[in-house]
């Protein structure tokens, strides 16, 4: 119990441990790749490619328009650089005259002139002339242009990558360059506001503006204009930027855009900046607070993943985050403006988790080879305890076959002494074994040479004569363990037992489904049973058909005497008339019975199978038995189709089967009750219903129903009859190919009903010709 503590309490110190370096490792990281040039560039180009994604070229419709002090006009004004100020107050003059809104001059002027006094006439002349920031002093000591003209620096801030993308709208107290020029806009015009209105709340840091991409503003030389030679139109009320493009003169700096990341002009950088302020194309960075909160959710989040997930799911996972935080990255600058850069985070914790992913996978190994090693050495002392144990198994083994062996052939030996055939098959009906007696049976040397099971027997000819199918017994042993009995006639090579009646008892071996069923065979043979019994049916029926003579002239003379024609009988002779009468039609009807059963069972009954009316056989049975019924206190009552339905059948045959039916339904009933026949079409099949409502069938005696002489022993089950009646109609519907079942409730009632096969159309369409032209003979 304590040392168990003790674990968890150490288990808990370790993963502390581990999350707190986790978190420094990542953390400092974090801050060496935040100074990082590569890290820095890498956001740049992040920043630009998410720009191109977002910015829509605007229209070329602009007020924006530039004079660029070119080559041509060096060439063709002045060659000496700086021009003289008359050039400039020139220039300024036709701008005034055009209706120019705004001038602004991207030039500074670094040093006093002469023309200096001409310059401000000018410019003051006009009125809304944007200088950049002055940086001398006129003779007198002050600023020239100071009251005529407006100021704003023309500094810009250049990134790590040598790209501007940001000013100071205050450098030193001086607004900046485009500051300048919305102040003036604003003042010509109140309905614009002016920059500080404009950027309230952005006053103190550099301003990250967005270039707006594949804007072409009009350019126009500086000579083409001065000697008016550019139309007054192209001037009027436009924001006039002026500046120096001529090589060797000015400077050159990069625009932000990753699909057109070329050197631009300072005017031309000095008009995209104005042109983004004054439409607020701006960028807010993320400051510290979410630069911190971004950090340290991910470094503690990222932390807990890699303590408890897998390797691979901590990587995963990782990869997921980088890709989520990139998303969030996008959405915040594309619908908010908003710029966090995910770079710095994203390397340091796939810096350390990768490291300690690696060296979690080298401890995992490591410790799976030490597992390895020990069980390895484990298994070597288990295989070598086990080979001495499998040795002396073996030993046992061996001694046990010898056993086995030895046994076998005993039994081999016993089995092949008898005189019955014993055999194995599979459940195919493939000979596995046999002994001797049954190799005998079949004419074989070895099962290796043996067919089938099924070729060896038939049915005998009182079963049809056909083929034994032994996989049709198979499949009924399948799923029980019971065995089943046939009589059937050996089909053999060897004239000695070719034809003999042998009894062929089968058995299943194995007991597990799960295996392929084997099945155990013994044939008998039993030629002197059938010879015996065939000896004593055979006497039977004629010590029958001998009493069928006498008994029928004994019935005759009672009958005559019963009749009055030997004269009148007195009262107490005529009851004994009346009972020897009775007896004698009971005895006729047992022996008709019998020779019936012997018929059965010697082969020698003579079946008329043709086409009949079932339903109306069963309609003539009902008026054959309803005064037999009648006596006994039942009502018959039936429930027949109004339309005939047609079998192939001994309609003679089946009107005993019905006589013998209804006889016992009636026999068994309770007084005043009645019994219910039915026919129906039940599938390919007609079925025929016999149900009463007496004394039922006790469950005792349910196996013994279709037994010949079987009668229920109690006295409220046994009736007056022979015992055959039930047996004969058995047989008698399995010879019309239909079977015959019964349900019994003791004291409720009892159901027999059998079923036969329905005449095909061709048999239904010959009986309906042969009635027709018998109807037209006759007529």
């Amino acid at each position: 119990m304590v040392n168990g503590q003790h674990g968890q309490t150490t288990g808990r110190f370790r993963l502390i441990i581990i999350a707190v370096i986790l978190i420094l490792s990542m953390t400092g990281m974090f801050f060496f790749f935040k100074s990082s040039a590569v890290t820095s560039n890498l956001s740049y180009s992040l920043y630009d490619y998410f720009i191109d994604k977002k910015s829509q070229a605007l229209s070329n419709e602009s007020d924006i328009v530039m004079i660029v002090i070119d080559d041509k006009s060096i060439r063709t004004l002045e060659k000496i650089w700086p021009w003289p100020r008359a050039y400039h107050a020139g220039l300024i003059r036709e701008l005034t005259k055009m209706g120019a809104k705004v001038i602004a001059y991207d030039i500074l002027f670094t040093e006093s002139s002469s023309g200096d006094a001409l310059l401000s006439k000018a410019i003051e002349q006009h009125g809304s002339v944007v200088l950049p920031k002055p940086l001398f002093l006129s003779s007198d000591g002050v600023i020239p242009f100071n009251d005529v003209a407006h100021f704003g620096h023309v500094d810009v801030n250049i990134d790590g990558d040598g790209i501007v993308r940001s000013i100071d709208p205050y450098l030193d107290g001086m607004r900046s360059f485009s500051f300048a020029i919305l102040d003036v806009l604003a003042q010509k015009d109140a309905h614009l506001p002016d920059a500080a209105s404009l950027y309230r709340d952005e006053l103190e840091d550099p301003i990250r503006f967005v270039y707006s991409l594949d804007r072409n503003y009009p350019i126009y030389s500086f000579s083409d204009v001065f000697m008016g030679k550019i139309a007054p139109s192209e001037f009027k009320d436009k924001v006039v930027f002026v500046g120096v493009s001529a090589s060797g003169i000015g400077e050159r700096m990069r625009s932000s855009s990753l699909k057109n990341s070329t050197f631009k002009t300072g005017v031309e950088i000095q008009a995209s900046i104005f042109e983004a302020l004054r439409t607020h194309a701006v960028t807010e960075y993320a400051g510290t607070a979410f630069n911190t909160l971004a950090m340290v959710s991910s470094v503690v989040g990222m932390t807990i993943v890699a303590i408890f997930a897998t390797p691979v799911m901590t990587v995963a996972i990782l990869l997921l985050y980088i890709g989520f935080l990139t998303a969030v990255t996008f959405l915040l600058f594309y619908f908010y403006d908003y710029w966090y850069s995910p770079i710095a985070l994203s390397f340091a914790m796939i810096s350390v988790i990768f490291v300690y992913t690696i060296v979690r996978i080298h401890l995992s190994l490591k410790e799976a080879n030490r597992t390895l090693n020990l069980n390895v050495a484990d298994r070597t002392k288990k295989l070598v305890i086990s080979n001495l144990r499998l040795a002396q198994e073996m030993n046992e083994k061996e001694k046990i076959w010898a056993d086995l062996r030895n046994s076998e052939e005993q039994l081999k030996a016993l089995l092949d002494g008898l005189q019955i055939g014993i055999v194995s098959t599979d459940q195919h009906g493939e000979l596995i074994t046999a002994n001797v007696t049954a190799l005998d049976f079949f004419d074989l040397d070895s099962v290796e040479n043996a067919k089938s099971l099924d070729q060896y027997f038939q049915f005998d000819i009182a079963h049809g004569g056909g083929k034994i199918s032994t996989r049709e017994l198979f499949k009924t042993l399948m799923d029980v363990n019971d065995s089943t009995q046939v009589e059937c006639v050996l089909a053999s090579s060897n004239p000695r037992f070719n034809g003999i009646p042998t009894s062929l008892l089968l058995s299943r071996l194995s007991a597990s489904s799960e295996r392929e069923v084997n099945f155990a065979c013994i044939i008998r043979d039993i030629s002197d049973q059938k010879r015996a019994e065939f000896i004593t049916q055979e006497f039977v029926a004629t010590v029958s058909h001998e009493l069928r003579t006498p008994i029928t002239s004994i019935k005759g003379s009672l009958g005559l005497m019963n009749s009055g024609i030997a004269g009148e009988i007195p009262q107490k002779a005529q009851k004994l008339l009346e009972l020897a009468s009775r007896n004698s039609d009971r005895l006729l009807s047992l022996v008709n019975d019998i020779l019936d059963i012997q018929k059965i069972q010697l082969g020698t009954l003579d079946f008329h199978l043709k086409t009949i009316d079932i339903v109306s056989v069963v309609r003539q049975s009902i008026e054959v038995n309803e005064l037999y019924a009648q006596n006994l206190g039942v009502t018959i009552v039936g429930h027949l189709p109004s339309y005939p339905i047609y079998v192939m059948g001994d309609s003679d045959r089946l009107a005993q089967i019905m006589s013998n039916l209804l006889s016992n339904a009636a026999k068994f009933s309770k007084p005043d009750s009645r019994v219910d026949v039915r026919v129906m079409l039940d599938g390919k099949c007609v079925r025929v219903d016999v149900e009463d409502y007496g004394v039922g069938i006790p469950e005792s005696f349910s196996d013994k129903v279709f037994m010949k002489f079987a009668q229920a022993d109690d006295a409220k089950h046994r009736s007056k009859g022979t015992g055959l009646g039930l047996s004969i109609s058995k047989a008698f519907i399995e010879r019309m190919r239909g079977t015959i079942h019964y349900e019994s409730q003791e004291n409720v009632g009892t159901l027999f009903y059998f079923y036969l096969p329905l005449a095909s159309m061709e048999e239904v369409n010959n009986y309906i010709s042969d009635q027709k032209a018998k109807k037209d003979m006759f007529l």
